[in-house]
């Protein structure tokens, strides 16, 4: 499993991977920041993508953007208080 997440504008990633186009992020909002990180995953040949959130309208342009950004599945977990639902888009 690959984990990327963002450090201000710098990316950090858990495996040796290529993240020259993901370098110097310099997108304010995170919900334009997980399209970057979605149309990446898919350049990458990844075709399943989590996106984790505690926001729910985080989630608007990723499930809009979906069936351009070339992944056969997008799952969200947004996480509430106490409460994890995994959605399937």
């Amino acid at each position: 499993m690959l984990l990327l997440s963002n450090n201000l504008q710098s990316v950090l990633s858990n495996k040796k991977q290529d993240i020259s186009g993901l370098q110097s992020c310099n997108h304010t909002e995170a919900d334009t920041r997980i399209l970057l990180h979605l149309a990446h995953a898919a350049n990458q040949c990844h075709q399943i993508a989590l996106v984790r959130t505690v926001e729910s309208g985080v989630v608007i342009l990723p499930i809009y953007w979906f069936a351009s950004i070339g992944l056969s599945q997008l799952w969200v977990c947004v996480c509430t208080g106490k409460k994890i639902r995994d959605i399937s888009i």
